[in-house]
Formats: structure tokens, C-alpha cells, sequence
């Protein structure tokens, strides 16, 4: 498993485990009093422990930009074969699906970089 599907199953485990979490709340739940301390204390640990690993919003944005940059190169092998087949349509298509594509990366690439500027800052 790669460094990227680890992190991705961590990302989902935590949402998850949040999700679960606030469902839990609300719920009323009988036993001893004891049990429902150890029960809150766990849920108090597993919270602050979420919180160190639920992806930063930098984190969040690589990702997308990651995936961005690879549908890109994906449109782009595409429009050239559109070239190479010499279809003036699917070139148009083609072209119109690399220039999306390229704008939504350059978007979320700028985003990523404020992000990381602005995380950069705050530890300066």
C-alpha cells in the first residue's frame, strides 16, 4: 500500500469515526456509572485524537491538486490523439477537455499554494 492509499484510508477511518461519534450524540445509553464514564473518556481521547489526524486543509488541497494534475495529463494524452486521428471534432472536444481541465488544476494548484503560504506564516 502506498504512502497516498494509506493516508486516504486514514482520512476515510477518521470521517468515519467523527461520523459515528456525532450520531452517538444525543443517544441516551444506560448502565452502570461507571461504564458510562469509561464510555465518555474514550469518546473525549478518541475526539483529540481525530483531530490530529483528520488532513489538514492543505493536505486536502494536495490531494485534489494531485488528482487535478493527473486528469489533466489524462485530457492532454487524449487531445493528442485526437491530433493523430485528424478528427476535427473529437480535436475540438479534446482541446475544450485539456483547457477544463488545465484551469480547474491551475485553481486548485494556486489554493494549495495560499494554503501552504499560509501555513508557512504561522510557523515563522
Amino acid at each position: 500500500m502506498s504512502i497516498r492509499e494509506y493516508k486516504k484510508n486514514v482520512y476515510f477511518f477518521t470521517n468515519s469515526v467523527k461520523e459515528l461519534i456525532d450520531n452517538l450524540n444525543g443517544t441516551t445509553i444506560e448502565a452502570d456509572v461507571s461504564v458510562l464514564k469509561t464510555i465518555e473518556s474514550l469518546i473525549q481521547s478518541i475526539e483529540k485524537q481525530l483531530i490530529l489526524l483528520q488532513p489538514t486543509q492543505y493536505e486536502i488541497y494536495s490531494e485534489k491538486a494531485r488528482e487535478c494534475y493527473e486528469d489533466m495529463k489524462n485530457k492532454e494524452k487524449l487531445y493528442k490523439l485526437a491530433i493523430k486521428s485528424n478528427n476535427q471534432s473529437a480535436i475540438k472536444i479534446a482541446l475544450y477537455d485539456y483547457s477544463e481541465a488545465t484551469k480547474k488544476y491551475t485553481l486548485i494548484k494556486e489554493a494549495r499554494n495560499n494554503f501552504k503560504q499560509l501555513l508557512d506564516n504561522e510557523l515563522n
